[in-house]
């Protein structure tokens, strides 16, 4: 779920705790399972092959028993006897122990991410002590001792803290997955996790971000499915390598040398990474690169390095890293070095420092494996100068990984990350080569990122034809990018009719813009009724749709199901048909619902709401004018600005006003321009309505077009009144067919567009072109124009009628205009239709060209 999702928190995801709702994370899997009955079915029945200890504990230490270095909190130089300094509080500490708090009574996961040593296994340890003391804590080495202690712990009554430091040695099919998750809620552990920042943004990352379905190969879920899916679900609370001001002035006031040190020499370090000993780590390995002290050392620590940037697993082979190192050892020098012997030289790499740590580690899987110090692995990956993985390394890790598909897909990733595209081919065809489809879509998608989308398109393809519906996504999504929705609209029916909601969401859009309602609003149901991440959207969608078409009633149904599961936009839109249905209230509690989670639009709609004629008091209506302007909304300006001046707060309104027209609110610029006009500021005025105009209102563009005309500049009236007539406005069709026809500046034209106006309604216009028509002998034409004006309201159209009659010697029917002029007040026309010496001099020469 995400933040948004309905029950949900910040702090942990939600489930319900029924096992019977254990299929909440098993979209697209296939048939849904018992969650929590089939863990306890496939792994608890296996309790002879568990190690002894694991089955006879009945009790595991509280959590203020367990020493901070158990729990992995690095070392820092030992000072009266304690290699712990005391604890700084950092700027989280209050939300750590708020989520930590919540999730001690349903269960949850709180996962802290941060850099190597930001410090997130202390805070997470000082707010495990400060919340939940007396909580059992359990804290296994990795995915498969979790699920062990898992069945250890299955009769007992008690949540229990698992503590998982690094979550991604515990992600895998063999340890924690989206069962293992679920069933840990249902029985409301809590899970408290730290992961490095760098393998967050890896996993999150854009590329990989969509789950793969329906593959055969459970290792690839590990990376690109379990991984995500578990992620996506939890908002994570970060903690920033380089401390705050607020955190470095508490750190001042501490009594303790190490961390005085550390605060000294913060502007280079964090003082969590500083006492960590990383940047000496760092500085001591490159300095025995190229010495004659520790090459044979140094080399392997570089083998390691490269190996884990290269995707292997964290516990790396000691054959593996001697193998390697010795191009390391002869690219600085070789033999000249007098290197040390190879005993020696992993005696250094595994010596402790400072009292912290050292560059290789031992790895919990057996003594010929290590794992290398984090802040190395990191600072060489995030460094953009470091050299790149040589071939050699590339070589041997996947010679070493073999047929391991899941090594060999981590291989791949990590040679596309860093854009090696050889590599990534060369691991990924080992598993293309036995029909991984995934691998295919994988593959697909670095393709499409260097621009060889033929080549993506033909393994996509391939990929869909064997029935991967992600494949078939992928290729719609990218014929859709490129605006061929011919061919995207196949492959997301294809997908779509498998089921697939995203696939059903874009096809629904396709047949949309294809003009096609009918079956775009079939697609857009068909997505909404599909679970997963995008029913949702699509039930919003779906709701604008029927509301736009007048189908209030199901249009509402539909935004509550995508409001109530915390969709935004369908949050906002509800509250505008609830609105529009008399039920202001109803939508208040959901724009207040939408704009407390920090939606502008929701926070303008409340504007509006409190900026009503009946609402005497504008203090609501302002603090939420305030936090949607703050956010670059300012929609709700104008009339929040037109009930200040109702109120005689005119300043207050003209402020308001500025403020967004400088910010690009057309609308408020517009009144900014009536403001000075009306103040016969006619500079300003032009000035607000120019700038209003060309972001785009219709309303300033036309008021700009009159003030010119009056001014009698008439090729700008001309040029505003045409861009306000082409824009839909029919009054300035009509005053610029009036002012081409009376300024005589094109007939031609003047007829085109008072006839424009007429056919969009404007009836006034008919009196123009009555006239115009008159004027050129079109005697019949003009009485029509005449008489469609008067049956359009426009009564003083009687008096152009009795003057055409009069001239043509119909007397009776001129009487009868004449009385009916008089009914309407009208006092007698006079005898030019225009009353001006250019227009009868104009009407002179015609005639002399008649007569000839």
């Amino acid at each position: 779920m995400t933040e948004h999702d309905a029950g949900s928190t910040a702090s942990s995801f939600s489930l319900n705790a029924n096992t019977t709702h254990g299929s909440t994370f098993q979209q697209g899997q296939g048939d849904q399972v018992n969650v929590a009955l089939n863990i306890e079915a496939g792994y608890f029945g296996v309790q002879d092959a568990l190690p002894p200890w694991l089955l006879t504990r009945t009790e595991h230490p509280k959590v203020r028993d367990f020493d901070a270095l158990e729990l992995g909190v690095h070392r820092a130089p030992v000072h009266n006897g304690n290699a712990v300094p005391p604890y700084v509080s950092r700027d989280v500490d209050e939300t750590i122990r708020a989520r930590l708090a919540k999730a001690a009574n349903l269960g949850g996961f709180v996962l802290i991410v941060g850099d190597s040593t930001a410090g997130k296994t202390r805070a997470a340890y000082e707010a495990l002590n400060a919340t939940l003391p007396d909580h059992r804590i359990i804290a296994p080495q990795d995915g498969e001792e979790l699920k062990h202690y898992l069945m250890g712990i299955a009769s007992s009554p008690h949540p229990h803290v698992f503590w998982l430091d690094n979550l991604e040695s515990y992600l895998g099919l063999d340890g924690l997955n989206v069962n293992l998750l679920t069933y840990m809620h249902a029985k409301r552990h809590i899970i408290v996790a730290t992961l490095r920042a760098e393998r967050y943004r890896k996993i999150i990352r854009e590329d990989y971000e969509r789950p793969m379905e329906g593959s055969e190969h459970q290792h690839l879920r590990f990376r690109s499915n379990i991984a995500v899916r578990i992620i996506e679900r939890i908002v994570p609370i970060i903690i920033q390598r380089r401390w705050t001001s607020s955190e470095i002035e508490r750190a001042k006031h501490s009594d303790d040398r190490r961390i005085l040190d550390a605060v000294s020499r913060q502007d280079i370090y964090g003082i969590a990474e500083y006492l960590a000993a990383g940047p000496k780590l760092l500085d001591e390995w490159r300095i025995a690169k190229g010495s004659a002290s520790h090459p044979r050392g140094a080399a392997l620590v570089s083998a390691a390095i490269d190996l884990r940037r290269a995707g292997m697993a964290e516990a790396i082979s000691i054959d593996l890293i001697r193998q390697t190192h010795e191009w390391y050892l002869e690219a600085e020098g070789g033999i000249l070095l007098r290197p040390e012997p190879y005993d020696a030289a992993v005696r250094w790499a595994c010596e402790r420092r400072y009292g912290v740590t050292s560059m290789l580690l031992p790895s919990p899987k057996g003594p010929s494996f290590y794992r290398v110090f984090d802040y190395l692995q990191d600072s060489i990956a995030g460094d953009p100068e470091s050299s790149p993985i040589p071939g050699h390394v590339w070589e041997a890790a996947i010679s070493y990984a073999h047929m391991d598909a899941s090594a060999l897909f981590s291989i791949g990733v990590a040679a596309d990350q860093q854009d090696n595209q050889h590599v990534a081919e060369k691991a990924w065809g080992r598993l293309i080569e036995n029909g991984d489809v995934s691998t295919i879509q994988m593959l697909g998608r670095m393709y499409v990122r260097r621009n060889q989308s033929d080549k993506a398109k033909k393994i996509w393809a391939k990929a869909a034809d064997a029935g991967n519906i992600e494949a078939a996504i992928d290729l719609g999504m990218l014929f859709e990018r490129e605006g061929n929705l011919t061919e995207a609209e196949v492959w997301h029916r294809v997908a779509a009719n498998a089921g697939d909601g995203h696939a059903a969401l874009h096809l629904a859009g396709i047949t949309s813009e294809s003009g096609r309602p009918e079956e775009a609003e079939q697609w857009f149901r068909k997505a909404a009724t599909t679970s997963g991440k995008y029913s949702n959207e699509a039930a919003g969608i779906l709701g604008g749709l029927l509301e736009a078409t007048g189908r209030t009633d199901e249009a509402e149904e539909w935004l509550r199901q995508a409001a109530e599961a915390g969709s935004i936009p369908a949050i906002v839109n509800l509250g505008l048909l609830l609105a529009n249905s008399d039920k202001a209230e109803e939508a208040v509690k959901w724009w207040l619902k939408a704009a407390k989670q920090g939606d502008a639009t929701a926070a303008a709609n409340l504007a509006e709401h409190y900026s009503r004629e009946d609402s005497t008091d504008l203090t609501e209506a302002e603090k939420w004018l305030q936090i949607a302007v703050d956010k670059g909304e300012y929609r709700a300006v104008p009339n929040f600005g037109i009930r200040l001046n109702s109120l005689d707060r005119k300043s207050e309104a003209y402020n308001w006003w500025r403020r967004a027209a400088n910010n690009g609110d057309a609308r408020s610029a517009y009144l900014l321009g009536a403001r000075h006009y009306l103040a016969k500021e006619y500079h300003k005025a032009t000035e607000w309505w120019t700038s209003s105009a060309e972001m785009g209102d219709v309303d300033a563009t036309y008021q700009l077009g009159i003030l010119y005309r009056r001014q009698k500049k008439y090729d700008e009236a001309v040029r505003w009144l045409t861009k306000a007539a082409e824009h839909g406005t029919v009054e300035a069709a009509c005053s610029l067919g009036r002012l081409l026809y009376e300024e005589d500046i094109d007939n031609s034209e003047a007829e085109i567009w008072l006839k424009k106006g007429i056919d969009s309604g404007h009836t006034h216009s008919a009196c123009v072109l009555g006239a115009l028509l008159w004027e050129r002998g079109l005697i019949k034409e003009a009485e029509d124009s005449f008489r469609l004006a008067y049956d359009g309201g426009h009564e003083h159209a009687a008096s152009m009628l009795v003057n055409l009659c009069a001239k043509q010697g119909r007397g009776k029917e001129a009487a009868e205009w004449m009385r009916l002029t008089g009914k309407s007040g009208y006092s007698k026309p006079r005898t030019s239709t225009k009353g001006s010496k250019k227009v009868r001099k104009r009407q002179a020469q015609q005639r002399r060209k008649r007569s000839r």
